[in-house]
């Protein structure tokens, strides 16, 4: 579960992985070809279901609008995109930066 929908610059997203992963993990969202580290928590957290992230603002390089496929790589293990052997073509998950 991908919390919003939609998200423009310095917006928070929340994604919902399961197992839960520790602080200690690389954690990275990928919109498309673009990659968001997550939200630092701290060393002795518990691990977490939930993980924030925080898409970038100026004056640092934002993600331009448009429709991306939304993964989410936790210590370098991505997750699926899904896929229609009909059409041969990659079809989600969806997301749109605004």
């Amino acid at each position: 579960v991908v919390a919003p929908p939609s998200a423009t610059a310095g917006t928070i997203i929340t994604v919902n992985v399961q197992p839960a992963v520790a602080a200690t993990q690389e954690k990275i969202l990928l919109l498309g070809d673009y990659a968001v580290p997550a939200v630092a928590v701290a060393f002795n957290s518990a691990p977490s279901n939930s993980i924030q992230f925080t898409l970038p603002q100026a004056p640092d390089p934002v993600i331009p609008p448009g429709n991306y496929f939304l993964r989410v790589r936790i210590d370098g293990a991505e997750s699926r995109l899904t896929y229609n052997p009909a059409t041969e073509a990659y079809t989600g998950p969806p997301y749109t930066v605004t």
